[in-house]
């Protein structure tokens, strides 16, 4: 299971990585919950692993975000999920 991007760097001093999913439009609605609960998991994982924080980008149409926000329990302080819509392009995603 890999992401569809990766961006790894700093912000405000701490070192962040950045992993991006997008689409899932094909899959059943809960398939993407799973899909998103495990790759959610696996990244959360790795930071906690190696330390560094957290942003998790889910880009998808919304009836694939309303499906995949259920993933998204308890969330850490220092941890971000942005999620947006891939239909909006130059409209700014909200965070949860």
């Amino acid at each position: 299971m890999r992401p569809d991007g990766l961006a790894w760097g700093r912000i405000q001093g701490f070192e962040t990585l950045f992993w991006l999913e997008t689409g899932d439009e094909h899959k059943k609605k809960e398939e993407i919950e799973d899909i998103t609960r495990k790759r959610w998991t696996k990244a959360l994982a790795f930071c906690r692993e190696t330390g560094v924080r957290l942003i998790y980008a889910q880009v998808s149409p919304d009836w694939v975000k309303k499906a995949a926000l259920w993933a998204f329990k308890n969330l850490p302080e220092d941890i971000a999920v942005v999620i947006g819509n891939t239909r909006r392009f130059g409209i700014l995603p909200t965070t949860i």
